[in-house]
């Protein structure tokens, strides 16, 4: 008993003798980064823009009806007030409306820039991501488990394994004990290839001598009844075997 739990342990020392093994120093590791947002300075920048559009939007559709224009040039107007509208309130209002020395046409080219190097983050974040593909996130698991906790499962299942295992032997043994045919083939299990070559060996050698000798045994027998005892010995044998010693014991017979 002591030897066999000395066992269990070092099988466990073995498995785990790698969980305590210092880990490697690392230099310049990748950090996993968040996805680039817009920045505030940037937003703004768009609900100045939406919110300028809007009121050019309205100013154009007035300046329209008090010249007499045509609903050529007011119903689009009229429809652009209500888009740019609808995108200033999606947005929200500025924190402070743009300067009127501000030209819209600059507004916009502010607007453009920010919106392409938004786009550049965006990219560049791509790029050093997809370097990390495949690789596993530490603290990222279903579940996690200290080192000790694991060595005190790992010994509960090999102690519970082992039990088990003892319980299955003794059964079989309380079995083989009642029931000799299983006796005797746990002891040729036990015994191993080599006990089962030997025996073949000495039926097959039995066998020769069966057959040599029965004229010496039985002087006078005639060839009939001996080739009717071994055809009655080679039934009998082939009854009780499968079909690979079928063919051994058929052969003893020639």
């Amino acid at each position: 008993m002591k030897k066999q739990l000395a066992a269990i342990a070092v099988a466990i020392a073995l498995l785990l003798g790698g969980c305590f093994a210092p880990r490697p120093l690392e230099f310049g590791q990748d950090k996993i980064e968040k996805f680039p947002a817009i920045k505030q300075t940037e937003k703004e920048t768009q609900r100045q823009a939406a919110q300028r559009a809007a009121q050019r939007a309205d100013e154009t559709l007035i300046a329209a009806l008090k010249e007499g224009s045509s609903s050529a040039v007011t119903l689009p107007a009229k429809e652009t007030g209500f888009l740019t509208e609808s995108v200033s309130i999606s947005l929200g209002p500025p924190i402070q409306p743009a300067s009127p020395t501000v030209t819209s046409e600059e507004l916009a080219r502010r607007l453009d820039t920010a919106t392409a190097k938004f786009n550049l983050r965006v990219d560049n974040f791509k790029e050093d991501n997809n370097v990390n593909i495949g690789r596993s996130i530490e603290g990222t698991g279903i579940f996690q488990i200290g080192y000790v906790s694991y060595l005190a499962l790992l010994a509960v299942a090999l102690v519970v394994c082992f039990i088990l295992f003892k319980i299955g032997s003794i059964a079989l043994k309380a079995y083989a004990v009642s029931n000799p045919a299983v006796g005797v083939g746990l002891n040729v299990v036990r015994a191993g290839g080599a006990v089962a070559s030997k025996a073949m060996g000495q039926l097959i050698k039995g066998g020769e001598n069966f057959k040599y000798t029965l004229k010496e045994k039985i002087p006078g027998i005639s060839e009939d009844l001996e080739a009717k005892i071994l055809e009655h010995f080679r039934t009998s044998q082939m009854k009780a075997q499968d079909e690979d010693v079928q063919f051994v014991v058929k052969d003893l017979t020639k």
